[in-house]
């Protein structure tokens, strides 16, 4: 039986822009990932 690693996120930056948020999310394996959200 295999087991799934936990993924840990962690929030870098959270700012609004263009009335839509922008948020970027790192990882502890050391990547990042970029949101853009609809309001």
């Amino acid at each position: 039986m295999t087991k799934k690693a936990k993924r840990t996120f962690v929030e870098l930056l959270r700012i609004d822009c263009l009335g839509k948020e922008l948020r970027l999310e790192g990882s502890m394996a050391g990547w990042q990932q970029l949101f853009w959200e609809r309001p």
